[in-house]
């Protein structure tokens, strides 16, 4: 008995221990939370901690609100959290699970006391933990619902960054999410379906209340240990410029984005990827780079182009532009599908001189074209630069009165990004042209560019499509600024050819007169140029130049030149300057009279404007009517005064030779004349003042056998019969005249003659004097013309 009354003495005073326990736990059981949830949150440098309208039941606890704060890894936080339950059982708690947690209200807001170190190099991960299915299972809870959180994270140095939405965790989760950064905004929500839970998001990104972008993404399964996101979206242009813009006004130091900064780009992109890996990677350190070999990636992008142009209205361009990329085995491919763009160019984009382009006829706009018609692959190469070729590509450029074409464009193309973008490129396309309305013939083109914008080589070839001119420029240049050195090369075997297809641009040019007969039977030509620049603007170009041309020969309005060379060097552009005297030949020129071997040295010796240049002729002679005419002394002629003056002087001429201009007129003479021929060249005339002509001893002969035109004025002018009687075998001893040629072509010859005639007076002396006059432009234009129609029956019969 005694055993047994004390055997239920104990099991009472343990029940009463129990009970005992179990009622100051129950009575203190907020303090014991609180303690017990300090020291757990102690690891995570919680400093303070605190509640309000703490109950606990059998089966949940609630709090009003709560609030702690502390610092961890250089971040300041501080939260706070209201209207918290947690709903558990007695069996869960053992094991350290709760049924559910349910949250109205949690802010979390975080403060980086100083810039954070960068991240260290990652053990490899294994997505598979990371998966909303394997997040949900390591979660000592069967639920969790926030119906509203937010997060403010404000850096050392930036502007702060905030975050709301909501949460539910069960078998799937559901996460809406708000963010906002200086006036944007990204909003996504995410989702899990499938017993994996696989995430499916969406998000979108605005400027205020102005969508820039969406993105939709899908993760699954898509073999054993391997995983496929296919995600799809889109962006407009214009807005996202806009707020990249503003994003970079924060960065310290902001980007360099003077290159775009007047940019107008209107749009969208539509793109869609598919990536497949594996579900363990590797990721990188530093000093390791990211293995792509186990990635597979397809993507594709859409390019919609409405406007691209500067901020200014002059210009713009429209088209489409579609490209595909895909990585595989480590390598990354790019094809530019069949694409175009078309628009109008703003002029002042060209960087050309406002008088070439009113020469142009280009205004503030030209109509502007690019047309790829086939796929272009751009593929990584083993030096690690990239490569891609065009090819049937067209790029046309002007309007109907001046259009540069480039057809059948091949470009292969080579490049490295790095501080500067490198360059290689070999280009081949023919230029199809017309300027100012006239069509220039074909030309083929090749350029080949080698280096960066600002330090590169590059030489570029053209030939027309008959060979008959070609040429070459060759040397570097800064395309931001235009400064660089270029060698130039001119050539032509084939003059004829050559200036039969481009006379219509030279006459435009007005370099030749419209309206005037001109052409070539032979020539050819050298140019040779050594150039520097500053800028784009010719202005500040600088040039040495050699020209040489050879044997030209033919026609230019009725007048017939044979065999003329020229070797001249100058520089400047705008003025030249010769850097030596300029040799000029010619072997025959017929203006209605033979000219021959006519020799003449010019130079500039200043720097002159070559519209209206100031030449110094050093010396100029020619074979004129079987003697000479030359200049005694060198000469300036300018080109801007209204007349210029020189003296030419006569030797060695025959009478005979002068004599034979007279068609119609049986006439012989002989002797041989010297004379000073003073010269006044205005508006395109000649004018001879106050020359003269005579005879050298002894003298000679002349016999004029008269028509009947003459005979029928000498007999009623007994004078003139007497003259006619003398002159029929005359005997000079001295002939001079008097030359006076006026502006309208009549020459004034005032002849005196002093010799006999035996058959007249005994063969007594006689002095007597003649008054001739004549318009010699009818004359010359009517040998000029017998000659060419004796050319052109000699051509019919041969």
């Amino acid at each position: 008995m005694t055993r047994l009354r004390i055997a239920l003495y104990s099991l009472g005073l343990l029940l009463l221990i129990f009970l005992g326990a179990g009622f100051y736990f129950y009575q203190n059981l907020p303090i014991i939370v609180e303690g017990q949830a300090k020291q757990y949150l102690q690891d995570y440098g919680v400093q303070s901690l605190r509640y309000e309208r703490l109950k606990v039941s059998r089966q949940r606890l609630r709090t009003e609100a709560l609030h702690f704060s502390g610092e961890y890894n250089d971040l300041s936080y501080t939260v706070d959290i209201s209207s918290l339950a947690i709903a558990y059982n007695w069996r869960m708690l053992l094991i350290g699970e709760v049924q559910s947690v349910k949250l109205g209200r949690i802010e979390l807001s975080l403060t980086e006391k100083t810039t954070l170190p960068a991240a260290s190099a990652s053990a490899p991960i294994n997505l598979t933990e990371y998966l909303p299915r394997s997040v949900l299972d390591s979660l000592p809870v069967e639920s969790v619902e926030i119906e509203h959180w937010q997060v403010t994270y404000q850096p050392a140095d930036e502007a702060p960054v905030s975050a709301t939405g909501s949460l539910q965790l069960s078998d799937q989760l559901q996460l809406q999410l708000l963010s906002s950064h200086q006036g944007s905004r990204l909003t996504a929500s995410i989702v899990t379906f499938g017993a994996e839970a696989y995430p499916r998001a969406s998000i979108q990104l605005y400027d205020g209340d102005i969508p820039l972008a969406e993105l939709d993404m899908t993760l699954a399964s898509a073999e054993p240990a391997a995983w496929h996101w296919a995600l799809q979206g889109k962006l407009d242009y214009a807005p996202l410029l806009i707020w990249l813009r503003q994003l970079n006004s924060s960065l310290t130091p902001p980007l360099d984005l003077s290159g775009i900064d007047d940019l107008l780009l209107l749009g969208n992109s539509e793109f869609s990827v598919n990536l497949r890996h594996p579900t363990q990677l590797d990721l990188p350190d530093s000093a390791t780079a990211f293995d792509y070999s186990t990635l597979e990636v397809e993507a594709r992008t859409l390019n919609v182009i409405t406007q691209l142009s500067s901020s200014s209205p002059e210009g713009k361009i429209a088209g489409d532009v579609v490209l595909d990329a895909t990585l595989s085995a480590g390598e990354l491919h790019f094809t530019l599908g069949a694409s175009q763009l078309q628009g109008l160019l703003g002029t002042a984009q060209l960087a050309l001189p406002d008088d070439t382009l009113q020469w142009l006829g280009w205004t503030e706009t030209i109509p502007v074209q690019w047309s790829n018609p086939d796929n272009v692959l751009i593929v990584p190469t083993s030096s690690g630069s990239w490569a891609f070729q065009l090819e049937n590509n067209l790029l046309a450029l002007g309007d109907k009165k001046t259009e540069l074409r480039l057809e059948n464009l091949v470009l292969d193309v080579a490049f490295a990004v790095s501080d500067e973008i490198q360059v290689r490129a070999d280009i081949d396309t023919r230029l199809n042209a017309r300027l100012r309305k006239q069509r220039v013939p074909l030309i083929k083109l090749s350029l080949t560019f080698d280096g960066t914008p600002s330090q590169n080589s590059f030489q570029m070839k053209f030939e027309d499509v008959a060979e008959s001119l070609g040429g070459s420029l060759q040397g570097n240049v800064s395309l931001s600024s235009g400064q660089g050195s270029y060698q130039a090369s001119l050539n032509s075997q084939d003059l004829p050819y050559a200036s039969e297809a481009f006379l219509p641009l030279l006459q435009d040019l007005k370099l030749l007169k419209k309206g005037l007969e001109f052409k070539l039977s032979s020539g050819r030509m050298t140019l040779d140029s050594k150039l520097q620049s500053s800028s784009f603007d010719l202005a500040g170009l600088k040039q040495q130049s050699q020209l040489k041309i050879a044997d030209l020969s033919g026609v230019y309005d009725e007048y017939q030149f044979e065999g003329i060379a020229l070797d001249a060097k100058w520089s400047g552009v705008e003025q030249w300057q010769t850097q030596g005297p300029a040799e000029f030949s010619m072997k025959r020129l017929n203006m209605g009279f033979e000219v021959l071997d006519t020799h003449a040295l010019l130079s500039l010796p200043k720097a002159t404007a070559i519209d209206q240049p100031t030449i110094s002729l050093d010396e100029l002679s020619s074979t004129v009517f079987g003697g000479r005419l030359y200049l005694p002394e060198p000469h300036v002629w300018d080109f801007a005064a209204k007349s210029n003056r020189f003296t030419l002087r006569a030797e060695g001429w025959r009478l005979a030779d002068m004599v034979a201009l007279q068609e119609g007129q049986e006439i012989q003479a002989h002797g041989t004349l010297e004379g000073s021929l003073p010269v006044t060249v205005t508006g395109g005339r000649i004018i001879i003042a106050k020359g003269y002509l005579r005879a050298l001893a002894p003298g000679g002969t002349i016999r004029y056998i008269a028509n009947e035109s003459s005979r029928s004025l000498a007999d009623s002018s007994p004078e003139l019969g007497m003259a006619l009687d003398l002159l029929s075998d005359f005997q000079y001893e001295v002939l001079s005249s008097e030359v006076e040629l006026d502006e309208a072509g009549n020459l004034s010859l005032g002849l005196s003659l002093a010799g006999k005639n035996p058959a007249f007076f005994d063969g007594r002396a006689v002095n007597f004097n003649i008054n001739l006059e004549q318009n010699l432009d009818p004359l010359l234009q009517s040998l000029r013309l017998s000659d060419k129609l004796v050319e052109q029956l000699e051509n019919r019969i041969n």
